[in-house]
Parts: structure tokens; sequence; C-alpha cells
């Protein structure tokens, strides 16, 4: 059987293993970036399933990555989930092309929930 493959991308270290974890522990299989570099170098290598991207990563911004990644003819089927602390994530989400958001806290139902939404139900 061919499990869904997430990218995440968080320059957060807890935070990229603790999904890491959560969702390999669902049946994923999770491959995970630091910047925006790493993410490009995975993108090479396979296309997942969707992917998870910080809004803000430190140098990087995520809703610039997901602008690329939309633009791509390559990549601009794969959803995206936007995640950030940021209040008006939803409206920067809208803006960039992201298929969703998930705010911080990060509430797991809900992130599993829609996850399963964008891979299951497209």
């Amino acid at each position: 059987m061919n499990f869904p493959c997430i990218f995440i991308v968080d320059d957060d270290t807890a935070i990229l293993e603790s999904f890491k974890i959560i969702l390999e522990l669902e049946g994923y299989r999770i491959f995970t970036a630091t910047n925006g570099e790493k993410l490009t170098a995975l993108l090479i290598e396979q296309v997942p399933d969707l992917i998870l991207i910080d809004y803000n990563l430190g140098n990087d911004n995520g809703g610039l990555l997901t602008v690329v990644i939309k633009k791509d003819p390559q990549t601009s089927h794969i959803p995206i989930i936007l995640i950030s602390a940021d209040t008006q994530l939803r409206t920067a989400a809208t803006l960039v092309g992201a298929d969703d958001v998930m705010e911080k806290p990060i509430e797991i139902p809900l992130l599993l929930s829609k996850i399963e939404q964008h891979i299951i139900h497209g």
C-alpha cells in the first residue's frame, strides 16, 4: 500500500519532530524541511500529497514559498496548508494561493481532519 506523503516545513525543530511523530503514527510518510532551500531539494526528489508550511519561517517566508509552489506547473496541484499564530493568516493564505490554514496553537484532531480532507477528498 502506498501511504500518502506529507512535507512539513517549519524552522522550529520541536514542532517538526512533534508533527512528524503524530503524522507517522497516523500512517503518513513524512519528510521535513527547516527552510525553503531544503523544501526545494525535497520537491526535486518527489512530489508530496500535501505540504504544511509555517508562514513565518525565520529567514524564509512561507507565503512566498507557497506562491512559488503554486506557480510551478509541476507542483501547483499540491494542497498547501499554511500554519501560523498570525491572526491575519486566512487573508494572507488567500493572497498567496494556499488551500487551507491552521492557527497556532494547533489542535491535532482538526489538523488530521484538514489533512484527510485535502488528501482523500481533494
